[in-house]
C-alpha cells in the first residue's frame, strides 16, 4: 500500500485541527505542532512553539522513513512543509 501524506494548511485559528480530526482514521497519526507545544508547556504553549516545531519535524522524518501515512498541520510560514512534501515524494516514489 502506498503511504499518504496529507498537509492541512492555514493561518492560526483557521480550523486545521478540526479538519485533521475529521480526516484522520483511528490509526492515522496527526502531527500537530500546537498539540505538541501544549504537551511541553500546558500553561503557556506559545513559549514552547520552537521546541514543538523541532519535535514535529523529527516525528515527520521518522514517519516518512517508516513509510507511514500521516497528516501534518502547518501555517506554511516557512519552507518546512515544502521540504516535507519533497522528501515524501523522494522517499516514497521508489
Amino acid at each position: 500500500m502506498v503511504p499518504t501524506l496529507m498537509l492541512v494548511a492555514g493561518p492560526n485559528g483557521s480550523g486545521k485541527s478540526t479538519i485533521s480530526a475529521a480526516l484522520a482514521h483511528e490509526t492515522t497519526v496527526v502531527v500537530d505542532p500546537d498539540a505538541i507545544a501544549r504537551t511541553i508547556d500546558s500553561r503557556q504553549p506559545s513559549r514552547a512553539a520552537i521546541p514543538a516545531a523541532r519535535r514535529a519535524v523529527l516525528l515527520c522524518r521518522s514517519l516518512l522513513a517508516k513509510r507511514n501515512s500521516f497528516i501534518v498541520e502547518s501555517t506554511l510560514a516557512g519552507h518546512g512543509a515544502i521540504s516535507l512534501v519533497a522528501g515524501a515524494e523522494s522517499l516514497w516514489s521508489t
